[in-house]
């Protein structure tokens, strides 16, 4: 007579494939989580520079906004003393904030025309930068 007994694989080969099994599921688990964390975790870090230039009573701003984050940013205003600009102010393809958003990595340079007034030379100027996600402030002395 033929011995009919099966033979099942061994409890260690069955703990193996188990645990190889649990290791390949938690490294698609982590790559998913990075993926969904990155994208939730995005930032905007400006840098902002400003040049003030005369013209006549009044000054000219030149004011270049560098964008270091991960996440693009939205100018939304651009106050001046305290004054909304916005509306005074360019990029070099003529928009003018919130339509010219500023990437990743990028930079802008924003110029207004007489759009600092009633500043002596030597006075600080305050401009602050506002965006979608936060606000941004920056001060210059007037030459």
């Amino acid at each position: 007579m033929r011995n009919t007994k099966k033979r099942g694989i061994s409890p260690v080969i069955a703990t193996v494939i188990l645990v190889a099994i649990a290791i390949v599921i938690s490294i698609a688990a982590a790559f998913w989580m990075t993926g969904l964390l990155t994208s939730f975790t995005a930032y905007e870090k400006l840098t902002i520079y400003v040049y003030l230039s005369k013209s006549g009573s009044e000054y000219d701003a030149t004011i270049t906004i560098v964008n270091d984050g991960t996440a693009s940013a939205v100018v939304t205003k651009i106050l001046i003393n305290g004054e909304d600009k916005t509306n005074l102010f360019k990029d070099d393809q003529n928009n003018t904030p919130p339509n010219a958003p500023i990437g990743a990595g990028e930079s802008k340079v924003f110029t207004g025309d007489k759009v600092v007034s009633g500043v002596k030379p030597g006075q600080i100027v305050r401009i602050t930068i506002v965006t979608l996600r936060g606000t941004y402030e920056t001060t210059v002395v007037a030459p």
